[in-house]
Order: structure tokens, then sequence, then C-alpha cells
């Protein structure tokens, strides 16, 4: 027996993401299949730090310019630095739906940069911000591979969020009420033609 909740929390839906991009038939597990996978006593997959502020990322301004135009009208932004890793940030006003959006974005850019050879320690981060990532891996990543990557993970988010989300519907999950807690770092950022 195990109990089963139908309320996302960052567990459950990055377990739900991973299901929806793992499996060729975008199939996504229940409530029940996932409970039984879900960290109850142990470290989560995802930790609520990898939402940061823009100055915790450790992203420049001309990468800020550039994000900004692929990001332009989200809530949310995901940028990478090879000494801190994935970051979202969230705008002001970004509620739970955001969040799930980016938490596909962030899944698909995860799987885009392990594509360039980087450990997975290279791009998630599992400790609170500030603090170094123990091992450093000799990639050829580059802004540019980056930055592409970055965009091509938002636009296939973008497009299939709307499939996603009745997927998730349709499998037993509560998509009117998301268990994200309380995100205190939020930054706003302008798009400037």
């Amino acid at each position: 027996r195990s109990v089963v909740f139908t309320t996302l929390n960052y567990e459950r839906a990055y377990l739900i993401v991973l299901d929806y991009l793992l499996n060729q038939d975008k199939a996504i597990g229940s409530p029940f299949s996932v409970s039984k996978r879900e960290n109850i006593f142990f470290s989560s997959t995802i930790k609520p730090c990898i939402f940061r502020t823009l100055s915790q990322s450790g992203i420049v301004s001309d990468q800020l310019e550039e994000l900004a135009k692929i990001f332009r009208g989200e809530k949310y932004m995901l940028t990478y630095d090879k000494n801190v890793g994935i970051s979202v940030i969230l705008r002001y006003g970004a509620d739970g739906s955001d969040i799930l959006r980016s938490l596909l974005a962030l899944g698909k850019l995860e799987r885009s940069l392990k594509s360039f050879g980087l450990p997975r320690s290279q791009y998630i981060s599992h400790t609170e911000p500030g603090f170094e990532l123990m091992k450093r891996s000799k990639s050829n990543i580059t802004w540019n591979n980056v930055l592409e990557s970055t965009k091509r993970a938002q636009r296939d988010a973008r497009k299939e969020f709307g499939s996603f989300l009745g997927e998730i519907r349709e499998h037993g999950w509560n998509v009117n009420k998301f268990m994200f807690g309380n995100i205190d770092r939020r930054t706003e950022w302008e798009y400037k033609l």
C-alpha cells in the first residue's frame, strides 16, 4: 500500500515530465505509479533551489538580452552557466501552470545539454545557490550551443504544453491546483525591440 497524491509538487511534476520525455508514446504515469517512485523520505529528484534570481544564475547582460527574446511573453526563463548549471528564473506573477511549463522546458533543455556530453551534475545543481558544483567535466559546449538548445526547448515546451496538460489530466492528475509552495526568488526583465 502507498499514499497516492493527485496534486503535483516538484517531485511528482518532474517525474511526469520525465515520463513524457522518455516514452515514445508520451505515456505519463498515473498518480498511483508515480507515488511508488516519489522520494518521500530521501532527497528529491529536483529541488526548489533550481529557481533562482537573475543575479544567482550567473548569466551576463548580453546573454540576458538574447534569452529575453526567446522567452518573450513567458513568465519564466531558463538560463545556463557552467558554474551554476541550469536555472529557472520566474517572473513576479508566475503561477503553477507557468512553473509546470518551465519544468517541461527544463526537461527538454536537460536532454539537449546531455547530448553535448555534459554529465547531469554539470547542468543540474542540487546544492543551494552560491555553492560550486563538485565535479566539472571538459565539454566543447559553447554559448551558441546553449542558446540553440534553449530556443528549441522553449519552442517545443510552448507548442506541446496544451497536449501535455491534457495528458496529465487524463491520467488522473489535478491540474487546477499545484503544491509548488512559495518561491520567493522572482525577477522582472524586459525585452527591448
